[in-house]
């Protein structure tokens, strides 16, 4: 998936128990999300692995856990992937809301990459 359409995944597109995920839009919009079709003009169905299935699972429970939490403050758009609390943040107003698509890899996903060994040449973020 492109970092925008991660971005722009909703729990609503993510089929826990058949594996599998609808690629259906993609964000360009910031605090107050925005959603075009994907790059390909169409949606399309990717299948996920047993053990993405589990992450999703466990992160999805996390996620609901800090929604209950924070409930005052959080804007939930339906994000799998949203902005986390970051205590003693400053920048509140902006937990749930989507992550910064110019930031993605970097900030988000070049560290659990490093975590995970992948080769260099394979990162592609």
């Amino acid at each position: 998936m492109r970092k925008s359409e991660l971005a722009g995944l909703r729990w609503s597109d993510v089929d826990l128990v058949q594996g599998r995920v609808l690629v259906a839009r993609q964000l360009t919009g910031g605090t107050d999300p925005v959603f075009i079709v994907p790059k390909g003009k169409r949606a399309r169905t990717i299948e996920l692995a047993t053990e993405t299935i589990e992450l999703l699972k466990s992160h999805r429970v996390q996620q609901a856990a800090l929604k209950m939490r924070h409930r005052q403050r959080y804007r939930d758009h339906g994000l799998v992937f949203a902005k986390p609390w970051i205590p003693g943040n400053r920048g509140w107003k902006g937990y749930g809301c989507p992550l910064q698509i110019n930031n993605l890899g970097d900030r988000e996903l070049n560290p659990q990459i490093v975590l995970a060994k992948v080769p260099a040449a394979g990162r592609g973020v």
